[in-house]
């Protein structure tokens, strides 16, 4: 068979009918046959000491591995199979081996992967290396790792192609076990054993993640931080059982109200934070409000008081770091409690209050100033009602006043807020 003739063949696929390679001969004794001993050019010497050594101890490695040993000779086109190579493919051993039977039992999926391993292995030189999968009659699906080598002639031609399989199922479900452990593993330690939500580094490491997004792309960042009321009163009066199931409670009611791209987040205590991406201020408050009022209505069976929380509400500043955001929602959420408990509220107040203290200031350059300052607060202007508490009547009445003015500054007409989902 001439060279060119030779690749063109190899390259059609394995051979379309293989047989064993001596019905006379065991069918697991083909090392001998696969391994030229030296000598001359058309001799073998079995009895070599050397070559008998070298054989022993590639049988004992193939024996010890599990690895099933196979030939396939170009010039007769018959495949060898050992008897590993059928215990490991489920097929009764000395049947001949077929391309049809072969393939009925490789995987479906990977039929194609497995297929071109010869073709392959001539397109891209001596060795390939492939791992798929088969259906093993008796013991389901086994995954089994294949490798080859073409031998060649004194002239570079193919003659035959020489390759191990193994299964390797075994060391595929122990990694698999490995993996889903190590997962399992760095999700403990991402998760409040508590309550279920994230813990203080799952916080830490989302923060910084949505943080430097904003940085980079731009956008909108808010955070609402949370502290249940009178926590210690209901750990004193009910017991800590009591107090466990409240903070159950509000991070069930957290969880289920939030969008999949929020984090919630345990920090310790009584405290919880939303890192919400993409969402401004008005729509975080909005979302708090809505969350207060679910934990109203929200039933602990241990508790004799219905279940309150106080919110902080703030939006990611222009160069702001993540300490200084923390510090700046906890200001808030503080100062929310000085004033009753039980209540939403942010710095959006004290931000219109500085618009509009810009805004009615002489200044020749009070449109650019009151445009930087109100930019992101003027879509708000004709929704009065984020301002919240009661406490706010009096920057809404103002707010009130100097809307036509400030309208006037901005020279466009405010868009509506959209709400938050």
């Amino acid at each position: 068979m001439k060279m060119q003739e030779t690749w063109h063949w190899l390259l059609q696929e394995e051979p379309a009918v293989a047989t064993i390679h001596d019905q006379n001969a065991p069918v697991n004794d083909i090392l001998p046959a696969l391994i030229p001993l030296p000598g001359e050019k058309d001799e073998r010497k079995a009895t070599d000491d050397t070559s008998r050594a070298a054989i022993a101890t590639l049988r004992l490695a193939l024996q010890a591995g599990n690895i099933g040993v196979w030939q396939w000779d170009f010039r007769t086109n018959n495949l060898i199979w050992d008897a590993r190579m059928y215990e490991m493919y489920g097929l009764a051993e000395g049947s001949p081996i077929t391309s049809e039977i072969w393939k009925n039992v490789v995987h479906p999926d990977d039929l194609q992967l497995a297929s071109g391993i010869f073709s392959q292995t001539v397109q891209h030189g001596l060795h390939d290396k492939r791992r798929f999968r088969i259906v093993h009659p008796a013991k389901g699906i086994r995954f089994i790792e294949a490798a080859q080598e073409l031998v060649l002639d004194s002239d570079n031609e193919p003659v035959a192609c020489v390759g191990v399989d193994r299964d390797v199922s075994d060391w595929c479900e122990m990694r698999d076990s490995l993996l889903a452990r190590q997962a399992e593993l760095e999700t403990m330690s991402l998760t409040d054993p508590l309550t279920g939500v994230g813990n203080r580094r799952r916080l830490d490491e989302g923060l910084a993640r949505e943080i430097s997004r904003v940085r980079r792309y731009g956008g909108k960042m808010s955070l609402v931080l949370a502290d249940l009321d009178h926590f210690k009163s209901i750990n004193d009066e009910s017991g800590h059982e009591a107090g466990d199931s409240a903070l159950r409670a509000v991070a069930r009611t957290m969880a289920s109200m939030v969008r999949d791209t929020d984090l919630v987040a345990r920090l310790g205590g009584d405290e919880f934070c939303i890192v919400m991406p993409a969402v401004g201020q008005v729509e975080a408050k909005l979302l708090a409000d809505r969350l207060q009022s679910h934990l109203d209505q929200a039933v602990v069976s241990s508790l004799t008081r219905p279940l309150t929380a106080t919110f902080g509400v703030v939006e990611l500043r222009q160069d702001e770091d993540m300490e200084s955001l923390l510090r700046r929602v906890d200001r808030i959420l503080y100062r929310a409690k000085t004033e009753g408990r039980n209540r939403v509220l942010s710095d959006f107040g004290d931000e219109v209050r500085n618009a509009l203290e810009i805004a009615s200031t002489p200044s020749p350059s009070v449109a650019e100033n009151a445009r930087a300052s109100t930019r992101r607060l003027i879509r708000c202007i004709h929704c009065f009602r984020t301002l919240g508490a009661p406490d706010d009547a009096l920057d809404r009445a103002r707010l009130e006043r100097r809307h036509v003015c400030i309208e006037g500054v901005m020279a466009r007409q405010p868009a509506v807020p959209q709400p938050y989902n």
